[in-house]
C-alpha cells in the first residue's frame, strides 16, 4: 500500500519523540536507581519492565502509524531519537535528576522516621 510522503514524515518524527522518551525514561530509572541504591536483582527485574513497556509502546506506535507493517523509517526514526538524546542532553538531564531522585529519597527517610515515631511505645513510667 503506498504511503504518502506526508504520513511517513509524521510517523519518522512520532517514532523519533518515542526514541527521546525511550532515552528520557533509561537516564530516569539510571538515577533513580543510582539515589536509592537498588540492588541488582530489583534492578534487573525494572530494567525489563521498562524495556517491555517500551516495546509495547513500540508495537502501539507501529500499529496506529502503519497498520502494524514494520516500516524501516519508523525503526530509523526510533533509533535516531534514542541516539540523538544519548549525543545531546543525556548528561545534563542525569546531572539534573540525580538531586531531585537524592531528595526524594531523604525526603522519604524523613516521612518513613516521623511515621515510625507515631507507632513507638510511650516512653515512661
Amino acid at each position: 500500500m503506498e504511503r504518502y510522503l506526508a504520513v511517513q514524515t509524521v510517523s519518522f518524527l512520532w517514532s523519533a519523540l518515542l526514541g527521546l522518551t525511550f532515552g528520557l525514561l533509561h537516564d530516569a530509572e539510571a538515577c533513580a536507581c543510582k539515589a536509592f541504591q537498588v540492588r541488582s536483582l530489583i534492578r534487573a527485574v525494572w530494567d525489563f519492565v521498562l524495556c517491555a513497556a517500551g516495546l509495547g509502546l513500540f508495537v502501539l506506535l507501529l500499529y496506529v502509524r502503519s497498520g502494524g507493517e514494520v516500516e524501516g523509517y519508523i525503526l530509523l526514526g526510533c533509533a535516531l531519537g534514542l541516539t540523538l538524546w544519548f549525543v545531546g542532553p543525556s548528561r545534563r538531564m542525569r546531572a539534573v535528576l540525580l538531586p531531585i531522585f537524592k531528595a526524594l529519597r531523604r525526603g522519604l527517610a524523613r516521612l518513613r522516621r516521623g511515621i515510625a515515631k507515631l507507632f513507638e511505645p510511650p516512653r515512661g513510667n
